[in-house]
């Protein structure tokens, strides 16, 4: 039995995809940490892919309700790891406690099972196992002990392995094998019945917005304010579209540019026509997803330069270079100007 842990949209899909190829019996754990996960539960039930789907309340609990989780596992959870035999428990997403907990209980009953993390993302690419844990959390599984379930996970599944920058100790890299067109059809079928049909129209130029100003960094959000003011008062363009981040609370007033709702999820909504546009952003992952998820290629515009490098996190820079390359053998094009007469010349 082969079981995977998620808790996201994103790794419904890399879940999806790697099921495709393994000829074993599956059991989903979904938490409850996104919107329609109880839909996803109840669709991914009926799809025949997965032995069970363990749904995992958890939103909905207080900090002290999910901390005491963390300690002394539900019945629900204990149940499904007695039922069956595992042979390999695939974590995908970060929640460090509740997966060394997860690790402790299945270790005592399961001796022979392996453990592994799943792609969540670039992060995994660039070192977010190792280098995004929280201190607290570090703090709290010292003190108890529980530290040393981790390093029971032993190999990192990646749909494009060749782009890893970071150097994980002790993780054999494992490649998901590319996804087929007839693939992609079927994966995003199940996903529509989730989410409903998510479609983007026709674009040029897509601008995927990001939340620097919740985050503090005012002189990043100012220069990325600049560029999309600028394509707005000087847009010769049809079809040019704003997707704003889903925790951005600031509106923009942007006539000349036509809003995406910013609920849609990009990842599943992207079709082959994204191939022929534009997609402009300072540093967003979701830029990558169309090829790391689908293969398509379209002409990419980092403004991470154009901004100040302190936009980008630690090794990320390496990433984009190691990506460039790959896209570019695709046939994909990627400019990342330093000023902006080079910016703009790439924009019209």
């Amino acid at each position: 039995m082969i079981g995977f842990w998620c808790g996201s949209p994103y790794h419904l899909l890399i879940v999806l995809h790697m099921c495709r190829t393994i000829n074993k019996r599956k059991v989903l754990f979904l938490y409850d940490t996104f919107p329609r996960a109880s839909i996803a539960t109840d669709v991914l039930r009926k799809s025949g892919i997965f032995e069970t789907v363990v749904f995992i309340r958890d939103r909905e609990n207080g900090r002290i309700k999910r901390w005491y989780q963390h300690i002394f596992m539900s019945k629900e959870l204990k149940d499904a790891f007695r039922c069956y035999e595992y042979e390999n428990i695939i974590f995908f997403g970060f929640d460090i406690v509740k997966i060394a907990g997860v690790i402790k209980f299945v270790k005592r009953i399961h001796p022979k099972c392996n453990f592994s993390w799943g792609e969540d993302g670039v992060g995994s690419y660039i070192g977010i196992y190792e280098n995004a844990i929280p201190f607290k959390s570090v703090l709290w599984m010292r003190c108890s002990g529980m530290f040393r379930y981790i390093s029971y996970i032993n190999t990192l599944y990646l749909t494009h392995p060749n782009l890893l920058v970071y150097k994980y100790k002790n993780l054999n890299v494992k490649e998901i094998s590319k996804i087929s067109y007839a693939e992609r059809s079927s994966i995003k079928k199940i996903l529509s019945n989730i989410f409903g049909e998510c479609t983007l129209p026709d674009i040029n130029l897509l601008i995927l917005q990001q939340p620097f100003g919740q985050d503090n960094k005012k002189s990043i959000e100012k220069k990325q304010n600049e560029c999309i003011r600028y394509i707005n008062d000087n847009n010769s363009l049809n079809h040019v579209y704003i997707k704003l981040h889903p925790r951005e609370t600031d509106i923009y007033s942007v006539p000349n540019i036509e809003l995406i709702d910013k609920k849609i999820l990009f990842e599943l909504a992207v079709d082959e026509r994204i191939n022929m546009s534009t997609i402009l952003t300072v540093n967003s992952t979701a830029a990558l997803t169309p090829f790391l998820l689908w293969g398509y290629t379209p002409k990419l515009i980092f403004l991470y330069r154009f901004c100040g490098n302190e936009s980008l996190v630690q090794n990320m820079s390496e990433f984009i270079s190691k990506f460039t390359i790959e896209y570019e053998k695709e046939g994909g094009i990627i400019k990342i100007p330093a000023n902006e007469e080079v910016l703009y010349e790439n924009l019209f």
